[in-house]
């Protein structure tokens, strides 16, 4: 009877922690489209580590869409783990700070000027079997990637050991890469890696991606490897 009793409380522990609910903004977001909210996103992820939603509240009076980014969250790369919920409400959104750093030195080879422009608040990741390049972390993720280093596995066995399960990006938001500024290939040819997918799954199971907008990817838009069980829908 006592196994069971605990039993039943460890359930509803569980049941409590997937229902907690951390709002981006109570945790210092701004939403102005200029200044980063990196940080308050991330302390929002904290707050449901373990499990829950991450709200990323729409901001009535001036709804964030393409062509009016000053009501939008400026971030870098963030990730979410297992039993999180990223929900974006309709009329919100989070875009990507696309800031290179230009003040390296340059040098002149074969008549063409090279640079070293690294993208800011972007941890790097080695490449893959499938890429050249090491690559920048996607905007959102969910996989084994911090932010010093940016550790990515090179083997399917590997992957399997660091699974993240029940992850969901959710709501009728936007996320955008803004990777426009990124195209140009006198940008691609001076930076210092690959550009960054705006979402990438890796190595999880049982996710999904329902319903969110998603749009202006430096790279791939939404990039599932190694993972099962996903569901992309809306």
């Amino acid at each position: 009877e006592e196994a069971g009793q605990e039993h039943g409380q460890a359930l509803k522990s569980d049941d409590n922690l997937l229902a907690r609910v951390c709002d981006i903004r109570k945790h210092g977001a701004v939403g102005d489209g200029k200044h980063l909210d990196t940080h308050a996103i991330e302390a929002a992820l904290s707050s449901c580590s373990g499990g829950g939603t991450i709200l990323v509240p729409a901001l009535t009076y001036n709804p964030c869409a393409l062509g009016n980014l000053s009501s939008c969250y400026l971030t870098t790369p963030i990730n979410l783990t297992s039993h999180q919920t990223l929900h974006v409400e309709h009329g919100a959104g989070l875009i990507a700070s696309v800031a290179l750093d230009k003040t390296g030195s340059c040098s002149r080879q074969d008549g063409q000027e090279h640079c070293s422009w690294p993208l800011v608040g972007y941890p790097v990741q080695p490449s893959l079997s499938s890429y050249d390049d090491d690559r920048y972390c996607a905007v959102v993720s969910s996989c084994k990637c911090s932010r010093s280093p940016c550790a990515f596995f090179r083997s399917l066995k590997e992957a399997a050991a660091d699974n993240q399960t029940d992850v969901h990006i959710t709501g009728e938001g936007l996320l955008d890469g803004q990777g426009w500024a990124l195209w140009p290939d006198h940008v691609q040819s001076n930076m210092t890696a690959q550009r960054p997918h705006l979402v990438e799954l890796y190595a999880c199971s049982g996710c999904s991606v329902q319903d969110v907008a998603l749009r202006n990817s430096a790279f791939w838009t939404l990039h599932l490897i190694y993972s099962d069980q996903i569901t992309v829908r809306g």
